[in-house]
């Protein structure tokens, strides 16, 4: 009888002792609130959409001005008209300054535009007084300004006595001049026709161009010399209204932050 009595009491035993090893098992293999919590915020964190980042790919957009267009700059408003730039004409040859020029240039900065000017390249004129003349007219010209342009078409060439590679010196000259002094690269402004028959010397590719191109809808037809390193600004139409004025329609190949990292990146 004691036998029997012993024998329950050591299955009673590890009945119990088994039975305690498996709840904490269980104990062990049970996480605790926090670590509930932490997957859940995990797994929520996972699973929630990244938020997306919507890059501005709209191309800058400008209008080109001169005294054709008379006093339209007082009536250009940056709240009301989606300008970013705005070049205006400076000067011609070794003579003419635009008529318009003193108050373009200073309301364009005012208005809170970036601005540009431009001259207007005359063949028979002295290249280093064109340049000198430009360069006097300009010589406010601030860091967050378009680079100086040179106006360079069909009708600047006077008369048939010089080559085209004489020309292409001779606009080398104005433009080489003008990087000197000021230490900013100038911008080419032409045409594909114009440009494949005067200016097909690579070493203006050097320069940055302004293309006229009034076909195209989708990209400019560029010239020779610059297909391999394309075009900075697009003269898409010379038909763009506002308000009463008829204005040529500029974009540049990049957006509004992409034409200030070129303009700083055109500085020496």
């Amino acid at each position: 009888m004691k036998q029997l009595y012993f024998k329950l009491l050591m299955l009673i035993c590890m009945i119990f002792f088994y039975a305690c090893a498996d709840s904490s098992k269980q104990k062990e293999a049970t996480p605790t609130t926090n670590e509930k919590t932490e997957k859940i915020e995990k797994s929520t964190k996972e699973t929630q959409p990244k938020e997306k980042v919507v890059e501005n790919t709209k191309p800058a957009f400008g209008i080109d001005i001169s005294f054709y267009q008379g006093n339209e700059i007082d009536d250009i408003e940056k709240s009301r008209d989606s300008i970013d730039f705005i070049i205006c004409k400076a000067t011609q040859g070794v003579s003419m300054i635009d008529p318009m020029f003193q108050k373009n240039w200073a309301t364009i900065k005012e208005k809170g535009f970036i601005r540009g000017a431009y001259h207007f390249y005359v063949s028979t004129d002295n290249p280093l007084e064109q340049a000198e003349f430009f360069i006097e007219r300009i010589q406010d010209i601030q860091p967050n300004d378009l680079p100086p342009i040179v106006d360079i078409e069909q009708g600047g060439i006077v008369g048939n006595s010089q080559t085209p590679t004489e020309i292409q010196q001779s606009v080398l000259k104005v433009l080489k001049a003008i990087e000197e002094r000021l230490h900013i690269k100038p911008i080419i402004y032409t045409n594909t026709n114009f440009a494949n028959m005067y200016l097909n010397n690579y070493e203006l590719a050097n320069y940055p161009l302004w293309i006229a191109d009034y076909e195209s809808k989708k990209e400019p037809v560029l010239p020779i010399t610059w297909q391999e390193k394309g075009y900075v600004l697009w003269q898409k139409s010379d038909t763009y209204k506002i308000l009463n004025y008829t204005n040529d329609e500029d974009y540049f190949n990049g957006n509004l932050e992409d034409l200030k990292v070129f303009i700083e990146n055109s500085r020496e």
